[in-house]
């Protein structure tokens, strides 16, 4: 659950929005020791709602890994909201129906990445890495 609790650490902050509780919790428990702050979310209701709480108080994430099909909202729902109303979040969005009437939506949208799903854990590290490198130079 999110707890709008980012703390002054300096390290960059990840959310996860995944309703897979397992994968979700593995995935924030690799970021984490990586050194990257990660709070955790488990429908695209939650993740919107978190969004529009960090964008009103000045403490948007880093990146936001959404998986693409989730309660309530879809990840590309959540990217097409944030799209409008946060556009500076990069967004990774996971699926295991990666197929152009996902892919191409998600970059028309300003998805950073679109991963298929099963997830190769060090490749999407590795992205992950690579995308919030490029923030620093912007």
């Amino acid at each position: 659950m999110w707890t709008m609790g980012w703390q002054a650490t300096g390290r960059k902050r990840v959310v996860v929005a995944d309703d897979d509780e397992d994968w979700r919790q593995l995935l924030a428990a690799l970021l984490e020791g990586d050194g990257y702050q990660v709070e955790q979310v488990a429908d695209g209701r939650e993740l919107q709602t978190m969004l529009e709480a960090a964008e009103a108080s000045g403490a948007s994430p880093d990146l936001v890994v959404s998986d693409h099909l989730m309660p309530d909202l879809s990840g590309l729902e959540v990217l097409a909201w944030a799209a409008r109303n946060a556009p500076a979040i990069p967004f990774i969005i996971l699926s295991a129906f990666v197929a152009s009437y996902i892919r191409q939506p998600a970059l028309d949208l300003g998805a950073a990445a679109v991963i298929d799903k099963p997830v190769d854990t060090k490749v999407l590290r590795a992205r992950i890495a690579e995308i919030l490198a490029k923030t620093n130079d912007n």
